[in-house]
């Protein structure tokens, strides 16, 4: 009783990131931001070799916190969100 127990706890949590996964993989919103977030760096690096990327990996993304505007006071994150 309690293996069909843990079981079914198990398949709940399963089918929630299994939601969760679709909800992240047909958001519109998401892959606007994305979009915004490829040409934000690509601007950044111009003229240089990755300037011109047609991606870029998700632990990218702790740098636009980190990443100062020129002539700001703004990160590259409060220039995406504004």
């Amino acid at each position: 009783i309690q293996f069909g127990t843990q079981i079914t706890e198990f398949e709940k949590r399963l089918n929630v990131v299994i939601s969760a996964c679709k909800e992240v993989r047909s958001s519109e919103k998401l892959k606007e931001i994305m979009k915004h977030i490829l040409h934000l760096g690509n601007a950044v690096n111009r003229g240089a070799v990755k300037g011109s990327a047609v991606g870029f990996r998700l632990e990218s993304l702790l740098k636009l916190s980190e990443t100062c505007v020129p002539n700001s006071n703004m990160t590259l994150m409060h220039y995406l969100c504004k």
